[in-house]
């Protein structure tokens, strides 16, 4: 699935998306919920959405630091200050089936990530400017049209008894925000659409949360939706062509990707992949060495089984993935050296000579 959602919790939430990102092998921390989508070495945000009249933004509007804090950590008029809607709530410690206890954040928005087959990524590196440019172009235009289909099919809010009333909104407001990178410092073009959790109730203006839980629903749907207006465009602005390719691992789905682009060269760009298999592999050998039992509910030995790149400390038991595996890699940026890696480079040399059209 190329389109995945997340929520956007009020300050100290998201912090799956920031605590790990990748920069020259150094992890930054932010300070907010906005930090990652502010930082430096990304295009500035745009304004996206038909509920942008609500705080006197138009789309393709620049996104800054004081409107995102307002709208999202704040929920407020990034102009006037004016609350849009009830306030952000408390903080609150709740307790899950397994007695275990955690902290719930008032959800303030909604990342919608919208990130390219992987096969369109290696293609866009690789390309020559002019191209890496119809392809970007491309990619916006998808995400606007799948938003806008969000926004007539999808966005509505509740009211009543248990939110019995399905209501319509005057749309979204959405900030999106492009990426150019994996944070394992692949080439993996995306965007991060943040839809605030803030809409207006379309019988009388009032400002009130979406509802969640049919936006989690139509996930696959948008993603689906996203897909086929990308390849389509793509077929007619650049001649490409697609089809089915068999799941890399069996942790993966089927995917359609763009034709000649072949598996060993998106293997090349994909270190991201490796990595999370990795940190896989350590939480669930850190969940059985100390629940005895497996996530899944089944028993098996705390021992890695051979060939796994865990190893168990002595001392405390618990299983941590190797250093040196880690170190292996997680290493600096490699878009440059695969770039001259010899996948890339013959794959180089079929570019130069194909039909592609220059702008």
């Amino acid at each position: 699935m190329t389109m995945s959602v997340a929520r956007l919790s009020a300050q100290s939430g998201m912090k799956y998306l920031f605590k790990t990102t990748m920069m020259d092998d150094r992890t930054v921390t932010p300070v907010d919920a906005t930090a990652y989508y502010m930082k430096a070495g990304t295009p500035q945000g745009r304004w996206l959405g038909s509920g942008l009249p609500g705080i006197s933004r138009n789309t393709g509007d620049a996104v800054t630091e004081t409107d995102a804090k307002a709208l999202f950590d704040h929920a407020a008029h990034p102009d006037t200050g004016t609350p849009l809607g009830r306030p952000h709530g408390q903080p609150t410690v709740v307790q899950n089936s397994q007695g275990r206890t955690g902290t719930r954040h008032a959800v303030v928005g909604f990342d919608l990530t919208f990130s390219v087959p992987k096969s369109v990524s290696v293609l866009w590196a690789l390309s020559p400017r002019s191209v890496q440019n119809q392809i970007l172009q491309t990619h916006h235009e998808a995400v606007n049209a799948t938003l806008q289909w969000l926004e007539e099919a999808v966005i509505h809010t509740r009211a009543g008894r248990n939110g019995v009333a399905h209501l319509g909104t005057h749309g979204a407001i959405a900030a999106a925000f492009d990426h150019w990178e994996s944070r394992a410092g692949d080439p993996q073009l995306h965007t991060h659409l943040v839809i605030a959790n803030r809409v207006q109730r379309i019988t009388d203006g009032a400002w009130v949360t979406l509802d969640s839980r049919t936006l989690y629903k139509a996930a696959v749907a948008a993603s689906e939706y996203y897909n086929g207006l990308l390849f389509d465009a793509l077929h007619r602005n650049l001649g490409t062509d697609t089809e089915i390719r068999a799941p890399a691992t069996h942790t993966h789905n089927p995917s359609q990707q763009l034709t000649g682009i072949d598996d060993a060269l998106i293997r090349e760009f994909s270190n991201r992949s490796p990595l999370i298999d990795l940190e896989t592999d350590r939480l669930v050998a850190e969940w059985t060495g100390s629940a005895w039992d497996s996530p899944d509910g089944n028993n098996h030995p705390q021992t890695p089984p051979a060939g796994n790149p865990l190893h168990k400390n002595p001392q405390t038991g618990n299983s941590r993935a190797a250093p040196s595996t880690l170190r292996a890699m997680a290493g600096p940026r490699r878009r440059q050296r695969l770039r001259s890696a010899p996948h890339a480079r013959q794959h180089r040399a079929t570019l130069q000579k194909s039909p592609l059209p220059r702008l």
